[in-house]
């Protein structure tokens, strides 16, 4: 057990709390915005997306796939964005998620104390950069379920 495995542990919830979040979507939740604010489908796919990133820049094998490029930061939703199925982004994002936990609690103290490159929080590191990451996805994911609230779903209890 690496000293990243408590995160790899927090990051496997936020798989879980996500399903939740989204079970009983319809297609119009989906694509429900409030505002100009991201809707549910772009924020899965930015979220799988991350990952996906998150594995590169660890040079763990996950080549980029067509799709990513429609939930790139500041990449507003668009018509061929929305109609990637959000299954396909969930699954990408349990999938890749999956890999990126088993990656970071496999790795030694010496690893996720190497220089990284810099993040928002001021973080450096390998296993600063991951805890930012962390901290992403939980943003998001908040945004979700005010999303779920906001179609109509009840809060999860």
């Amino acid at each position: 057990m690496g000293p990243l495995s408590a995160l790899a542990k927090r990051l496997a919830f936020h798989d879980t709390f996500l399903a939740q979040l989204t079970e009983g979507f319809e297609p119009s939740d989906w694509l429900h915005r409030i505002g100009e604010a991201n809707h549910a489908q772009w924020l899965v796919g930015h979220l799988a997306s991350t990952r996906r990133w998150a594995l590169r820049l660890l040079e763990v094998s996950a080549d980029e796939e067509a799709w990513e490029k429609h939930f790139r930061p500041n990449c507003p939703p668009t018509p061929q964005g929305d109609d990637i199925a959000p299954e396909m982004l969930l699954e990408a994002f349990v999938k890749n998620g999956e890999v990126l936990r088993e990656h970071i609690a496999a790795m030694s103290t010496e690893a996720t104390e190497a220089e990284f490159r810099s993040f928002p929080d001021g973080s450096h590191t390998v296993g600063g950069g991951m805890h930012f990451l962390h901290f992403h996805e939980s943003y998001h994911i908040g945004q979700i379920g005010l999303l779920r609230r906001a179609v109509g779903k009840p809060g999860l209890a």
